[in-house]
């Protein structure tokens, strides 16, 4: 009588951004100089085969975006990439047809519906936190900005590395 031997396989399904979160940035020899390029080195640092599993909309991949090596150094993939986000008005985001990392402007309406059907329960309504203020480090100093509530306690501090001026800051409060 032969003997019958069964494995199994076990998969887990990731997405992209959250294989990206905790990975650690592997700051390339030359630094991108727009949106795409970071991306690029963002997605390279996944290894050989996640380096070209991005998606940059047209309209924003050519969008300035600089950081000297030593401010991007010791970051996450995840970081890097809020930041370099935050400071072009952009989200990230899992394409729905690819899979891929997709990155484009922040009112893009494309990709999956969420509706009443296919949620648990009904959804609930809550107010954002309330934040006093919200302080940029900048390449010469700092720059405050008000918060939706200046009696809160809470106030934030970014040190976005591609945030340089306060016109860059300006632009990523908004």
């Amino acid at each position: 009588v032969p003997l019958l031997y069964t494995s199994t396989v076990s998969w887990e399904l990731l997405d992209v951004i959250g294989m990206l979160v905790k990975r650690k940035f592997v700051v390339p020899a030359t630094l991108p100089t727009t949106l795409a390029g970071w991306l690029g080195a963002v997605m390279s640092s996944l290894g050989v085969n996640f380096s070209k599993k991005y998606i940059v909309e047209d309209d924003v991949g050519s969008l300035p975006l600089t950081a000297t090596a030593d401010k991007v150094s010791g970051k996450t993939c995840g970081e890097l990439l809020r930041f370099a986000c935050m400071a072009t008005n952009t989200w990230p985001r899992q394409d729905f047809e690819t899979g891929f990392l997709r990155v484009g402007k922040l009112e893009r309406l494309e990709g999956n519906r969420i509706t009443l059907d296919n949620m648990p329960s009904y959804p609930e309504m809550s107010a954002n936190d309330d934040i006093a203020d919200i302080t940029f480090e900048l390449d010469s100093g700092e720059v405050v900005f008000p918060g939706n509530n200046t009696d809160s306690e809470v106030s934030l501090s970014v040190k976005n590395p591609f945030v340089h001026t306060e016109a860059d800051a300006r632009k990523a409060v908004v």
